[in-house]
């Protein structure tokens, strides 16, 4: 009898500590179980569902929802290197200790961020800005958007064919002249460093398909060199002098052309 008594004057204060701690692990659990959304509308799937009447009847249905575009434009602002950050047509101020054109040019970029440019100069001019607020612009306005240099657009090309060949799994480069051949889908390619590329058959050949895509269907370009147009088409030359004149010709065809030297 003692014994029992004994073991149950042991036992009640664990019985008590229990019944205070179990709610405390149990929210814990349930906490850790329920996922953080960033978007508590449509748990990040970027569509919602919902139900509509027609003649009585009931519908279920989903629809894209508004945050999956935040989520694809906060994405590809990450990709903008920290020096543009700032690079917006909002900011876009005109700085003639850069160059004296910019007097002319910021304000035409300004006016229509839609439009294509050919931006040329010499180092230090703010091609590269222009080209970035350019960018900002379109991803803000939820276009098609691809930015990168040609020689790395390239790269992804030579790798594309390599890995074709050798049967191994195969990642598309960011953008095809077949893309660009679409109707009804527009869009706005960014090209740094045009002119860093090294001339070979291939290389103008793959520049030749893609700039006749982007004339043929009218996208936007935005592109940068060191090179003049003249210096431009002397380049892509230097393999055939069927290349040099008409790549260039169908970069600046439908272009504004900002030289800066």
């Amino acid at each position: 009898m003692e014994k029992a008594i004994k073991q149950q004057t042991e036992i009640e204060p664990m019985t008590k500590l229990l019944k205070l701690v179990k709610p405390l692990i149990s929210s814990e659990v349930l906490a850790q179980d329920q996922p953080d959304y960033e978007c508590e509308k449509c748990k990040d799937s970027g569509r919602v569902y919902f139900k509509e009447e027609h003649f009585g009847r009931i519908y279920e249905s989903q629809k894209p929802w508004v945050c999956v575009l935040e989520r694809i434009r906060r994405k590809k602002l990450a990709t903008v290197p920290p020096k543009f950050q700032n690079a917006t047509i909002a900011n876009l101020q005109v700085d003639i200790t850069r160059h004296p054109k910019q007097a002319e040019f910021v304000p035409m970029v300004k006016q229509n961020p839609q439009g294509s440019y050919f931006l040329a100069g010499r180092f230090g001019t703010g091609k590269t800005h222009l080209m970035y607020a350019l960018y900002h612009e379109a991803v803000m306005n939820d276009q098609r958007t691809v930015i990168c240099t040609l020689n790395e657009l390239l790269n992804e090309y030579k790798l594309y064919i390599q890995a074709s060949m050798n049967n191994q799994e195969v990642t598309p480069p960011r953008l095809l002249a077949g893309n660009l051949r679409q109707k009804h889908t527009k869009y706005s390619i960014f090209l740094d460093d045009v002119d860093k590329v090294k001339p070979t058959e291939f290389v103008c050949q793959e520049v030749f398909d893609l700039v006749n895509a982007i004339y043929d269907y009218e996208h936007q370009i935005v592109l940068t060199t060191n090179f003049s147009l003249q210096k431009l088409v002397e380049h892509f030359d230097r393999v055939d002098e069927q290349y040099g004149g008409s790549i260039v010709r169908r970069l600046v065809e439908n272009t504004r052309i900002c030289e800066m030297f």
